[in-house]
Parts: C-alpha cells; sequence; structure tokens
C-alpha cells in the first residue's frame, strides 16, 4: 500500500519542495555516521531551507543536493512518488527511493573526495600563508603547484571560486555553468593535483 507521499504526483511546482525533502533526508542519514564531517551540509541545507525567500541569503554547499535530487525528479515530471522504476543494478524500486538513492551516492562521493579536497586547499592556503608571514611574500611554490597541474582557464576559474570559500552552487551561478560542471571540474583538478603534484 502507498503512503500519502508516494502517491504525490511530481509537478513543476512541487520538484523543489520534494527535492529538498529528499536531501534532507539522505544528508541526515549520512551525516548521522560521518563522525561530524557532513554535519556543516545537513546544518546548511536546514539554514538554506529557512531562508531561502530572503534575498540576502547565500546558499551552502547542502543545497547542491536538492539540486541532484531535483535534476533526479525532472525526468519523472507526471509520475508518482510511488511508481516503479528499474535503477542501474535492475532492482525495481519506486520513484521516492531510486531518487534517495542517487543523492545518497552522490553525498557519499563527497564525503570520499572531502579529505583529498581539504589536502588541495590545506596545502595551498599553508604555502601562502607561510609565505606572507615572511617581510616579502614569494608565491613561487605557489605557482609551482598549479603550473604542475596545468589547469585548463575553466578549471582555474572553478578552483579561484573554490578557494575564495563559494559553495558549487555559488559558484554556478557566479560562472553562469551548471552545478554538474562546476563538480566535474573540481573532479579534474584533483586528479590532475593528485597525478602532476609531489610534496
Amino acid at each position: 500500500m502507498l503512503t500519502t507521499q508516494e502517491t504525490t504526483v511530481i509537478t513543476r511546482e512541487n520538484v523543489k519542495a520534494l527535492s529538498e525533502l529528499i536531501a534532507l533526508k539522505a544528508l541526515k542519514t549520512v551525516a548521522s555516521y560521518s563522525h561530524g564531517k557532513l554535519d556543516y551540509l545537513y546544518r546548511g541545507l536546514i539554514l538554506d531551507m529557512r531562508y531561502q525567500n530572503n534575498p540576502e541569503h547565500i546558499f551552502t554547499n547542502g543545497y547542491d543536493f536538492v539540486q541532484t535530487a531535483a535534476t533526479f525528479l525532472c525526468e519523472y515530471i507526471g509520475h508518482q512518488l510511488g511508481d516503479l522504476v528499474r535503477n542501474s543494478k535492475g532492482e525495481i524500486i519506486t520513484i521516492k527511493k531510486a531518487c534517495f538513492r542517487y543523492v545518497d551516492k552522490t553525498i557519499r562521493k563527497t564525503r570520499k573526495d572531502m579529505d583529498t579536497t581539504m589536502e588541495i586547499v590545506e596545502n595551498l592556503d599553508s604555502l601562502l600563508i607561510t609565505e606572507l608571514i615572511q617581510e616579502e611574500p614569494d608565491y613561487t611554490k605557489y605557482d609551482k603547484i598549479l603550473g604542475a597541474m596545468r589547469l585548463k582557464p575553466a578549471e582555474m576559474d572553478v578552483l579561484d571560486c573554490l578557494m575564495s570559500n563559494m559553495s558549487y552552487s555559488e559558484t554556478a551561478r557566479f560562472l553562469n555553468i551548471n552545478f554538474t560542471t562546476v563538480w566535474r571540474r573540481r573532479n579534474r583538478i584533483r586528479y590532475k593535483y593528485m597525478q602532476r603534484v609531489n610534496f
């Protein structure tokens, strides 16, 4: 028997609200066993949902998962959340569960990539801080790292935004690109960092 929520038809008008609920549940689930690493994403999403109508509010990285859920649900506009679909493993599950798993998988990738991403930013930041403490800052180490990575201009734009502490959503809006493009370019930056940079 389907619950009231599962009989809900996905429409253009409600896709945002449904996406927020699914993303919030997925973040809460993953954050609960992340040893505090993902708590900021969960808290950020709650703030985003509370203050999203405030024109001064800047969305956090947590809202990226709402966009992930919305992208998934938009493929099923006109269907009910409880309608059955076949996932990539061949299992037959509801659209709601498939969307939850899709968002959950994205969150897990974020958690896995977070340590390496933080290592990149921390290493670059620590070099800059060390150099700025000296009388005459020397950016040669920083430039050497970026030179070794051989970033394309588009990747450099994304790195600049992320190093300025902008979220994926803010970066996407600032660069006028899709948030998944930000995610892809960030992964390319990470790959180049791991391949070319030796500390």
